[in-house]
C-alpha cells in the first residue's frame, strides 16, 4: 500500500486549537493526532461528512499508521466511497487520494466534534463518550447485516 516516497498525512490547520487540546496535557482524550484522526475519520465518515481542506499544520508521518488500525481505515473509506475498484491500486496516485479521502473525512469528523464540544458543558472525554454510545446504538439499529460475498466481488477479490 505504500509507495515509494510516501507523502505525509495532513492535519487541517484551521481545526489545530482543537486538535491540541484533544491531544496535550492532563485532559487529552487521545493520546496521539494519529488516533485523534483515525476516530474523526471514522465519525466523519458515519455521518457522511467529508471536508476538502487547503490549510495544513504540520503534516505526520504515514509510517506512524503502518499497522495500526489508521492503516486499514484508509483503504476501507476508498473501497466504501469509491466506485471504481482501481481506487485501491498500487500507484502513487492512488494512494496519494486514498490520504486525501481519509484526511476529507477526519476533517468532517474534527467538524463534528467542534460543534459537539461548544454546545456542552461537559469534558471532552464525557462527550466523546456519549457520541459512541449514540453512534453503537443507531448502528446497532440500522446496520444491515453485509454481505460480503458482494463486497469481495465488487472489489475483485
Amino acid at each position: 500500500m505504500t509507495p515509494e516516497q510516501p507523502r505525509r498525512v495532513r492535519r487541517p490547520k484551521d481545526k489545530e486549537d482543537l486538535i491540541q487540546s484533544l491531544t496535550d496535557g492532563k485532559a487529552a482524550v487521545f493520546p496521539t493526532y494519529r488516533e485523534l484522526l483515525i476516530f474523526s475519520a471514522a465519525l466523519g465518515f458515519f455521518h457522511h461528512e467529508p471536508k476538502p481542506f487547503s490549510g495544513s499544520s504540520e503534516p505526520i508521518q504515514w509510517s506512524t499508521f503502518l499497522g495500526t488500525p489508521g492503516e486499514q481505515l484508509v483503504d476501507m473509506l476508498t473501497a466504501a466511497t469509491v466506485a471504481d475498484p482501481s481506487a485501491l491500486g498500487t500507484g502513487a496516485e492512488h494512494f496519494n487520494r486514498r490520504l486525501e479521502l481519509f484526511e476529507e473525512y477526519a476533517n468532517g469528523g474534527l467538524e463534528i466534534l467542534k460543534k459537539e464540544l461548544s454546545v456542552s458543558n461537559a469534558p471532552a472525554d464525557e462527550v466523546i463518550r456519549n457520541m459512541i454510545l449514540s453512534i453503537e446504538e443507531i448502528a446497532g439499529e440500522e446496520a444491515p447485516e453485509p454481505d460480503l460475498r458482494e463486497i469481495a466481488e465488487s472489489l475483485s477479490i
